[in-house]
């Protein structure tokens, strides 16, 4: 893992790479759900996962300790946006299911979830 600016929690890390069970003795340890200024959001990590069948899971676990499932990167990208791109049904469904907003939009192409 490449430590560039910002650089990257161990929470991050284990929201990408790791089992839920990882994540979950992180946050039970008080692991802080606020994302690192200038690096990406964690609920856009967790939907952007290879696994996309447990991407849902992961952002669900997220939402239960109240990151913010609207975050988005600096331009615009929303983890319900990164799951219609990949083609991630569950990942959008638990994003929808705890408020996202489906017509979040891109700061270029005005591109919207749904």
């Amino acid at each position: 893992l490449d430590c560039v600016s910002p650089p990257l929690s161990i929470l991050d890390t284990a929201v990408m790479n790791s089992p839920e069970a990882a994540t979950e003795h992180l946050l039970r340890a008080k692991a802080s759900v606020r994302d690192t200024p200038g690096a990406p959001p964690r609920v856009l990590l967790a939907a952007s996962r290879g696994d996309l069948n447990r991407g849902g899971e992961m952002l669900a676990m997220l939402l239960q300790y109240d990151a913010y499932v609207n975050a988005a990167d600096a331009e615009g990208i929303t983890a319900a946006l990164v799951a219609a791109r990949l083609g991630a049904g569950r990942v959008l469904q638990t994003a929808l299911e705890r408020k996202a907003d489906p017509n979040a939009c891109t700061v270029e192409a005005r591109e919207t979830p749904v």
